[in-house]
């Protein structure tokens, strides 16, 4: 029989039914392994750099009544001055795990929270997973519809989503008033794109830009083994992956990447 974990800050979750890991800036991090060759590597080791920077800051009799965990370090959380922000291009990428447009709110609030601004420039919504690998209009109007909203109340600027096809990227286009600016194609999956796409976007001035995350960029069983690693093997039980948030920062003028980071919501009942 395997060997219970042992941490040596073994901290236990065991009210938790809410965990929420914000790694900061791991853009300068000489903390995280440089090895990580996928973003859902680099997601995983940024996650567990983050636990064992926390535990030892964690008073374990305390935290075992909290429901909702919230785990990160204070040195690594970077706020955006107001003197910097208009130099600042701020990118965020959603990835969804269930169809909840709940979510969308909470991962857009906790993420201006966090960085201490009132607007993201860009989002792009990355869909839960289709059992035939294609979204339909009718399932993305739901997550739409709350997104104008925010565009709404200036919360962010622009929209953009991630793998659609020229089919239903169209239906999108011709459906939504606040129009799709960005398809985030998949790369690795198909490396040229598909002619029908390209011309539509040309025609419609739709970004389309390429990149490499895994559609399920933290698997629940990932994120089960590296809080088990770094707090007890009680701690890391149960947790499914409910959404997971990547920001970037980027000087406009010059292209450079100033901040990058990931905040993460799992849930267990």
């Amino acid at each position: 029989m395997a060997e219970p974990n042992v941490n040596p800050h073994h901290i236990q979750l065991k009210a938790a039914e809410n965990l929420i890991i914000h790694t900061g800036n791991i853009a300068s991090w000489s903390r995280l392994r440089m090895t990580t060759t996928s973003p859902a590597e680099e997601l995983v080791e940024s996650i567990r750099a983050t636990l064992q920077a926390w535990s030892p800051l964690v008073n374990n009799e305390e935290i075992q009544a909290q429901t909702t965990v919230q785990a990160c370090h204070g040195t690594y959380i970077e706020k955006v001055s107001d003197a910097e922000r208009s130099q600042l291009k701020l990118t965020v990428k959603l990835f969804m795990t269930q169809w909840d447009p709940e979510a969308i709110k909470e991962g857009v609030k906790r993420t201006l929270c966090e960085l201490g601004v009132s607007q993201l420039d860009v989002l792009i919504l990355a869909c839960p997973d289709t059992p035939d690998d294609e979204m339909s209009l009718d399932l993305i109007k739901p997550l739409w519809l709350i997104l104008e909203g925010m565009v709404e109340q200036r919360l962010l600027l622009s929209l953009g989503i991630a793998d659609l096809q020229k089919e239903t990227l169209e239906q999108l286009y011709n459906w939504a008033k606040v129009k799709p600016n960005i398809d985030h194609w998949n790369s690795v999956l198909c490396c040229v794109m598909p002619e029908d796409l390209v011309a539509f976007a040309k025609q419609h001035d739709i970004q389309l830009l390429s990149h490499s995350d895994e559609r399920n960029i933290l698997l629940s069983e990932s994120l089960q083994a590296v809080v088990s690693s770094t707090c007890s093997d009680q701690a890391g039980e149960r947790w499914q992956t409910h959404w997971v948030l990547r920001y970037a920062l980027i000087v406009r003028s010059r292209g450079i990447l100033t901040s990058k980071g990931y905040i993460v919501k799992a849930t267990r009942s």
